[in-house]
């Protein structure tokens, strides 16, 4: 649709409703730095914050104040941008310890100048306004509640053949509970010792048909809750070492000493991945 003056007719209404002057540039660029700086305004705090709700109407006078604090605008997300991600780890190891996974997202695509933000129109605002919140918080003196990371993998739903009574069955014969592995040696095998590791998991050295001192990591019953907490540390690390994207169906990781396998099968008829079989072994 065209206007009288063969000029886009939506474009025009938008421009009108905001306030912002009819111009050609603004039919040919369908926008312009009043109406960017207008609707930044309005939908961002951090941005209407900084320069001050009453300085608005000075700032949108004319296209060139509202270009130069656009520009200001942009090379201050950067720099906040930069340092957030590359600062935080040192500045505020609470709030890292809690977006760990969002930054280092982040960080593995930054770019790498002011040019290069604004040619890919990066968008810094959702994390920008979420370390405003927490640091109002923290000023405040009020107990700081993060909610969830929402980049921090999650480990797929333990299944009834992983932990289960009918346990995996591992490439010696014997169960990843640690007192089925040891029935499974009677008769075959001896063991030398046993170790229970802070991980809910236990250390097993045994001999076994003329190899002596192997050694087989196994779950221990009485700790599911630990052995929970183990796997989603190493289905992180996997998640990091796989450069912060999701591991495929088959992943590892070794963490504390022990290296972790893991296979994934998606459930078609729930559709969520489940942790199908692990095996623990010592790292090498």
């Amino acid at each position: 649709s065209r206007d009288p003056r063969g000029g886009p007719l939506l474009n025009r209404s938008f421009l009108d409703f905001s306030g912002v002057e009819y111009s050609k540039a603004a039919e040919q660029n369908k926008k312009t730095a009043r109406l960017e700086l207008r609707l930044l305004a309005e939908n961002n705090k951090v941005f209407r914050d900084w320069i001050g709700a009453k300085n608005l109407p000075a700032l949108m006078s004319n296209e060139a104040n509202a270009e130069r604090i656009l520009e200001q605008w942009r090379g201050l997300e950067f720099l906040t941008w930069k340092e957030v991600l590359t600062e935080m780890e040192r500045t505020d190891p609470n709030y890292y310890q809690n977006r760990k996974h969002w930054l280092a997202k982040e960080l593995k695509e930054v770019p790498s100048d002011l040019a290069e933000f604004k040619r890919r129109g990066w968008n810094a605002n959702e994390l920008l306004a979420d370390i405003k919140r927490y640091k109002e918080s923290s000023d405040s003196g009020q107990p700081v509640k993060l909610p969830e990371d929402p980049y921090r993998p999650q480990l797929p739903q333990l299944s009834y053949t992983l932990l289960g009574e009918q346990a995996q069955l591992t490439p010696f014969g014997g169960s990843i509970w640690s007192s089925e592995f040891k029935k499974s040696l009677e008769g075959k095998g001896t063991i030398v010792s046993e170790e229970a590791l802070p991980s809910g998991l236990r250390r097993t050295v045994f001999d076994y048909k003329g190899q002596q001192g192997k050694s087989w990591i196994s779950l221990d019953a009485e700790s599911p809750e630990k052995v929970q907490e183990f796997l989603s540390r190493a289905y992180e690390e996997a998640y990091r070492k796989n450069r912060f994207l999701p591991p495929g169906d088959n992943w590892e990781a070794v963490l504390d000493g022990i290296r972790v396998k893991g296979v994934n099968r998606l459930d078609h008829k729930t559709k969520k991945y489940r942790l199908e079989r692990v095996t623990f072994e010592p790292a090498q």
